[in-house]
């Protein structure tokens, strides 16, 4: 199997080339979830209405970025085109696991289940840190593309819950043993696992992470459709996320290259309510 799985361990080359830099930038990561308290962050946008005195369209300002492609191995919730949020994820990471059991649910109920957004899982494995983070995404991919959203959220919330049970050199008898469990066919999942545009795939993936400055996991870019939010929101929303630098928050805003999209690109385990009072200017 690890001869086969060759077309996947390629990426290896491709995600982090120094383990120092991915250490300290994770610490940084780290820091952000602890200092920005749900309080903090919370007290600080809610404070975001129409009523802005800022009379400059900082918009206008903004670097422009490649809105990221959705093929048929990103797993994706929801169909909503105005508001869609990317999750940039490594499924060894512990930080990654934090999210997906206790934001992730909350997001999707409050907004993708309601249908005001698209929740799109994107690939980041941390190879020189976490070994098993791409050949897990392969899997976790391929679960999706052959078996749908459904079983793949079983499979994805298994990888986060027992990170410990498959992260050494048994992961293949573990997943085996796993995703018969759930009815899906090994063979068919590990046929999938070796064709080169899955490989490709999350090649694409880590070639995205660059243009919007991430660099830890979880990483997300939220994509705002410039409809949906007026100038005044939009000035009020930069202004206040500039505040919370000083709490350790690093972002990044971006416009897309048609203009139609506002785009916040941020990393960190974040409190909902960080989520929740962006996703809300889209309602």
């Amino acid at each position: 199997m690890e001869k086969n799985n060759s077309k996947v361990e390629k990426t290896r080359d491709n995600s982090l080339q120094n383990l120092t830099i991915v250490v300290l930038l994770s610490a940084i990561i780290i820091s952000v979830s602890i200092l920005i308290s749900g309080k903090i962050i919370a007290d600080k946008l809610s404070s975001i209405n129409v009523l802005s005195s800022v009379a400059k369209d900082q918009f206008a300002e903004l670097k422009t970025a490649p809105l990221p492609a959705i093929d048929n191995y990103d797993p994706t919730y929801g169909n909503n085109k105005d508001l869609i949020i990317y999750e940039y994820t490594d499924y060894q990471c512990p930080f990654c696991a934090r999210h997906t059991i206790n934001t992730f649910p909350v997001i999707y109920n409050n907004y993708v289940k309601a249908g005001l957004a698209t929740y799109v899982y994107k690939d980041f494995p941390l190879e020189s840190i976490h070994p098993y983070a791409t050949i897990s995404a392969a899997f976790a991919n391929c679960v999706y593309r052959n078996y749908g959203i459904d079983k793949y959220t079983d499979f994805k919330k298994w990888l986060f819950e027992n990170q410990s049970e498959w992260t050494n050199q048994n992961y293949q008898s573990a997943f085996r043993e796993k995703l018969q469990k759930l009815g899906v066919d090994y063979n068919v999942i590990e046929t999938c696992v070796n064709k080169t545009e899955v490989s490709d795939d999350i090649e694409k993936d880590l070639g995205e992470v660059g243009k919007y400055g991430f660099t830890g996991t979880p990483s997300f870019l939220i994509a705002i459709s410039r409809e949906k939010i007026t100038s005044e929101e939009f000035n009020s929303l930069k202004d206040t996320l500039d505040e919370l630098e000083a709490y350790g928050l690093r972002y990044r805003m971006f416009k897309s290259e048609d203009g139609r999209y506002l785009m916040i690109a941020f990393s960190g385990a974040l409190p909902y309510d960080f989520f929740d009072n962006i996703l809300r200017l889209a309602k």
